[in-house]
């Protein structure tokens, strides 16, 4: 709703300014990111966050110096969206050139949020065009968006920005795994995310495609390159391992949250696996994140 308001407004798309990125800043933000992500999972906390307080006088941003240069850097950038393209992506942000969107705010702040929700936007859609599941890549614009408004200096917004673009362009490289997906893997990955909290098998996906279940594991196996059940079992240890390190869930709350009938079935599992048992795994990432 907002891109046709700015583009009436402005004349133009909008899309990144120019980014200043700090390294500590991006590791404080993509942990605070995976704590709210993993405990909103778990539907046992509902905080409400009072928007921190602004100087009245913020800057202004400075309109008589707007360029018109942002269309072909945007379509740049959301097609490595699209295709999962991070190295490109990242080797981009490091030399794009500045990017003005255009006055859209009274002061500095409000206009870099303004901005952000804009941006937020337009790379959900180039993340469910690259394989994302239109809710997930709703959901997580919104959670974005939420954190942006919270935030009171420009720059810290710039950072998130940065974080985000980041974040769904991973979302689509780790869901290709190397090349577009077939529409039955998108279909299955979604079912799959939708049921993580479920013993999900494929008789429950092929009823849900109403397809055969010799018909879905054979397809499936053909343009995925692994079995439907590797791959479930796959996705469920990702949520596994971010529940591990981003919550103090204890472990056999994570394998009932994952429909695992035990918590000895789950350890089994994962430590096939990862090579580690769910406690170890979490000590060895908590160890090496305090060395760090």
């Amino acid at each position: 709703m907002l891109l046709p308001v700015c583009f009436i407004l402005t004349g133009q798309k909008l899309s990144l300014r120019d980014l200043t990125i700090s390294g500590s800043e991006q590791g404080s933000i993509a942990t605070e990111l995976k704590t709210e992500e993993a405990d909103r999972f778990f539907d046992n906390s509902d905080e409400t966050c009072e928007p921190a307080q602004t100087a009245a006088n913020a800057d202004a941003p400075q309109p008589e110096e707007t360029q018109h240069n942002s269309y072909g850097q945007e379509q740049l950038m959301l097609r490595m969206i699209r295709q999962g393209d991070m190295v490109s992506l990242k080797a981009w942000i490091d030399r794009a050139p500045a990017i003005r969107p255009g006055s859209m705010a009274p002061n500095q702040l409000r206009q870099q949020k303004n901005t952000f929700v804009t941006t937020a936007t337009i790379v959900s859609r180039a993340a469910i065009e690259g394989g994302v599941p239109v809710e997930e890549a709703f959901q997580l614009s919104d959670a974005y968006i939420r954190k942006a408004e919270l935030l009171p200096d420009p720059d810290r917004i710039m950072n998130l920005q940065y974080h985000m673009v980041l974040d769904f362009c991973d979302r689509v490289r780790i869901l290709q795994g190397g090349g577009h997906p077939s529409p039955l893997v998108l279909k299955v990955h979604a079912y799959i995310l939708q049921h993580l909290s479920e013993p999900v098998t494929t008789e429950d996906i092929a009823d849900a495609l109403f397809m055969s279940r010799s018909y879905v594991s054979r397809c499936f196996r053909k343009e995925a390159g692994v079995t439907l059940q590797q791959y479930i079992r796959d996705k469920k240890i990702e949520e596994a391992k971010r529940l591990l390190l981003y919550t103090d869930k204890p472990v056999t709350s994570i394998s009932v949250y994952l429909g695992y009938s035990s918590p000895g079935h789950f350890s089994r599992v994962f430590r096939e696996s990862t090579g580690k048992t769910p406690m170890e795994y979490r000590e060895d990432r908590s160890m090496r994140t305090a060395n760090e």
